[in-house]
């Protein structure tokens, strides 16, 4: 390192120590202790040199300490340590730069600006390093240094999103070291350009070719790995390259949709990291959380939430400036939670990721607009959560509430760059959520006008002249609106306009919830405008649907409704032994969803059309019994509301009708009397 100074032998013996030490330290990965033996090489070397004396003594140290705190992240530090070491080089050697330590100052001043994602500047410093190189060593020459230069400029390029320029600086830099290395295949720095070239055809969209060269690279460390283990070092290091293979091999496969085969690779992942000694690193975390990812996209939500937790304690434990992947780890054990049916716990997670990102939003101001788009989807899944009505929350305001929160944010952002993106996707998707909000209120007219408003932005961004199946829904949605709010033709329109969205994105035979859905409201259209055979015959189409849906399992509201709607569709065509049929089902399927004693607005016009059917088919004194049940019902649900007033004038009427058929003209009079009261009440 340095020429002995009469006098100062033993300060040059030391500093030569401090440095060799230094390096032995930064080699095992303690950076941190490595800088401090450095600091002390330094002190040692102005006190042989003097402070500011212009020697090469120093070159090595600062381009050391450079090294150091740029392996710490710190770049900004590290730059000034190796713009200090290249002064003194140009202050030492004069016009001359054709010298390989400038080569190397100029590479690390490119990587570090690199890594400040000034890439312009970056690739400046790398273009002189390259000329000076070919320069020393040939234009044509295989040279390691020059074929790893050729690798970060491959880096740099996938950096800046040019992939493909990437790809071939990546090649250009594999053929040189395959030169080099001449029979020997197998080799560290061929098999990191591998797993580079690997990422940067990931980034290009070829998922396949990305994994051909992540296995090349992945048996090619495994081979080396083999024959280094006394390197204690770098083993570790080329165990945690493997991990990391590993873990995009997994991450590629879930992009697939090969879930499994990601599971296994996720696995091996993290039994690598523990022979690095890193099961408690970061890399680690992220292993766990795809393994969640993974075993939540095959259904098993428990087995999710456990690698979610596992990863969510890792992260605490290591603590440092983690907080966007332990927001990540908290929505997604939310979002399980609530496919779980727990919505109160996944609430409390919901709740403690928008904190989070309510501090970084304010935190981290270069990343403002990305912690504000995330911070927008944590309101709308709280927002999801607080407005399941089955989940005994339906707090249906509160959802409004976030929602709206989510839309304001969207709104502002969509003014940025990523305009596009927001007002083709996130935003209808919003005005379709508050339109849903809006309908479960009742207020039919207000979601009308969400959803147009959401229709009308999927139109400015041509999403409704292709198929898509979110421009479908708010179609189908559209439709039912206008249907309960009378207008049959228009709700005809838009239901006929869904079902051929859908059916153009799903194939002709897709069985969909909201095919089957939608189905429902088109039928419903046809009954209300008389034609009962074309309605029967679309209700039995949807019927078809959700049993196919649901396999084995009855017990859900919208078959109940169906079978509803058949049994008072085959009333009206006379056929009252078939309605009754439907009736009864209906009735025993909302009983064991509601209970036996629950009132409900479609059990008791249920119960009102099972009464009449009853009494077509003869058996007057049962359906007298289901109008009497329906009545009582009707008066506890609110005898204030003026819909339900009409209701309770038409089932007077018909037990009015009934007592007289019956014969108890006393009963008979006891309803009419009822009836000239309610009518009173309705003119009112």
């Amino acid at each position: 390192m340095m020429k002995a100074v009469d006098g100062n032998n033993k300060q040059y013996v030391i500093a030569e120590c401090l440095d060799y030490i230094g390096g032995y330290w930064r080699n095992l990965g303690d950076t941190k202790k490595a800088i401090s033996y450095y600091e002390q090489c330094l002190e040692v070397t102005k006190a042989i040199r003097g402070d500011n004396a212009v020697h090469s003594d120093f070159i090595n140290v600062f381009g050391n300490l450079g090294l150091c705190w740029g392996d710490l992240g710190d770049h900004r530090k590290a730059i000034t340590f190796f713009e200090k070491s290249l002064h003194l080089c140009k202050d030492i050697n004069g016009e001359s730069t054709q010298i390989p330590i400038i080569a190397q100052l100029f590479r690390d001043l490119g990587r570090s600006w690199s890594e400040l994602k000034n890439n312009s500047k970056g690739l400046d410093y790398y273009e002189q390093s390259l000329r000076i190189m070919k320069s020393i060593h040939g234009e044509n020459v295989a040279h390691p240094d020059i074929a790893k230069l050729l690798g970060d400029i491959g880096i740099l390029f996938d950096k800046d999103g040019d992939s493909q320029k990437a790809v071939s600086y990546f090649e250009q830099s594999l053929e040189m070291f395959k030169a080099i290395e001449g029979g020997q295949k197998e080799h560290a720095n061929i098999a990191w350009i591998l797993a580079r070239l690997g990422t940067s055809w990931e980034q290009l969209g070829d998922a396949r070719k990305a994994q051909s060269y992540w296995q090349q690279s992945l048996l090619m460390f495994k081979s080396i790995c083999g024959e280094i283990d006394r390197n204690r070092s770098e083993t570790v290091r080329i165990h945690v390259n493997i991990a990391r293979l590993l873990y995009k091999l997994g991450s590629s496969f879930t992009d697939l949709g090969d879930d499994r085969r990601a599971i296994n690779y996720f696995e091996q992942s993290i039994e690598v990291f523990k022979k690095s000694q890193r099961e408690n690193g970061v890399d680690n975390a992220c292993s766990l959380i795809k393994l969640g990812l993974a075993w939540g996209n095959l259904g098993d939500l428990r087995k999710a939430i456990s690698y979610f937790e596992q990863s969510l304690e890792m992260l605490k434990v290591i603590g440092g400036d983690n907080k966007t992947l332990m927001e990540e780890v908290l929505n997604n054990l939310g979002a399980n939670w609530g496919n779980l049916g727990d919505h109160r716990k996944a609430i409390t997670y919901f709740e403690r990721s928008l904190d989070i990102l309510i501090a970084l939003h304010e935190e981290k101001k270069e990343h403002v607009y990305n912690y504000g788009i995330l911070r927008a989807q944590s309101l709308k899944d709280l927002g999801v959560a607080w407005g399941t009505s089955w989940s005994g929350l339906g707090d249906i305001r509160k959802a409004i509430s976030f929602f709206e929160q989510s839309l304001e944010i969207y709104r502002v952002a969509s003014t940025s760059g990523e305009k596009k993106e927001f007002e083709a996707v996130l935003i209808p998707l919003l005005l379709d959520k508050l339109g849903e909000s809006w309908s479960d209120l009742g207020d039919v007219k207000k979601s009308l006008d969400y959803w147009e408003q959401s229709l009308e932005m999927l139109k400015a961004n041509h999403r409704v002249n292709k198929p898509d199946p979110t421009t479908a829904r708010v179609l189908y949605k559209l439709g039912a609106s206008w249907t309960v709010l009378g207008d049959k033709w228009k709700g005809i329109f838009f239901c006929e306009k869904a079902l051929e969205m859908y059916r153009a994105f799903f194939g002709e035979n897709k069985e969909h919830v909201d095919i089957a859905m939608l189905l429902y409201y088109y039928g419903s259209c046809w009954g209300d405008l008389g034609d009962i055979r074309k309605a029967i015959s679309i209700f039995e189409r949807s019927l078809e649907m959700y049993r196919s849906i649901n396999g084995e399992n009855e017990e859900d509201p919208p078959i109940a409704q169906l079978l509803y709607k058949l049994g008072a569709s085959w009333r009206r065509l006379g056929d009252s032994g078939k309605a009754h049929s439907y009736l009864e089902l209906s009735l025993k399927i909302f009983k064991a969803i509601h209970g036996e004693n629950k009132d409900d607005a479609t059990v008791v016009a249920l119960l009102h059309d099972m009464g009449l059917s009853l009494i077509d088919l003869g058996d007057i004194r049962k359906g007298i019994n289901y109008l009497e049940q329906s009545l009582k019902m009707y008066n506890d649900i609110q005898r204030e509301n003026k819909e339900h007033s009409e209701r309770i004038v038409l089932l007077l009427n018909n037990l009015c009708f009934a007592w007289r058929k019956e014969g108890d003209v006393e009963k008979s009079a006891r309803y009419f009397e009822q009836l000239q009261e309610m009518l009173k009440v309705t003119q009112d």
